[in-house]
């Protein structure tokens, strides 16, 4: 599985986030997806809230701790948004262009979300699966993980593999890259 060393958008020394991303495609257009969220640091400085009996689709996730996926077929204007929260809660958006919400992502089933917290690190492995056959194709298929640190004096940091403004903007094309490259 490639693995991906996220950036903080603004400095923020002490902390390491990587992810390592599985895309497996079945038949012409089921994709199934395996990601590993790794955050190492001082744990005690940021809010990862417990899971949840019964994790469910939720909205603005992003508000808080959250772990998200941005899908793309060759850098056109439609995209999918999938965020995942430590509470096993989750959502999935497709956007007709940027930022641009057009509807819910259906899923055949609820993403299976687990997390593991040690002193020092804290993991999120997801699986998910789909099924879009105008957006799936694996050879031309763009991707950015990205995720949002909520910290305890109520600040929050953006991690990204690119950053592309003078805010951080985890809709804008430019970053976004190839899953094979």
């Amino acid at each position: 599985m490639p693995k991906y060393h996220l950036k903080p958008f603004a400095k923020l020394p002490g902390y390491e986030v990587t992810v390592l991303i599985n895309c497996n495609l079945s038949g012409n257009s089921d994709l199934s997806i395996d990601l590993e969220y790794s955050v190492t640091g001082n744990l005690n400085n940021l809010k990862i809230e417990e899971s949840v009996n019964d994790p469910q689709r939720t909205e603005e996730l992003w508000k808080k701790t959250c772990f998200e996926l941005f899908l793309n077929n060759n850098l056109e204007s439609n995209y999918i948004e999938f965020n995942f929260s430590s509470t096993e809660n989750w959502n999935s958006y497709f956007f007709d262009n940027y930022r641009t919400k057009a509807d819910y992502v259906q899923l055949p089933r609820s993403p299976i979300i687990k997390s593991h917290r040690k002193v020092d690190q804290y993991n999120v492995k997801i699986s998910l699966e789909f099924n879009y056959p105008n957006l799936i194709n694996l050879n031309n298929l763009f991707i950015s993980p990205t995720v949002i640190l909520q910290h305890t004096n109520g600040t929050q940091s953006f991690w990204a593999v690119n950053h592309d403004k003078n805010h951080p903007d985890f809709h804008l094309k430019n970053s976004f890259f190839p899953l094979f490259s």
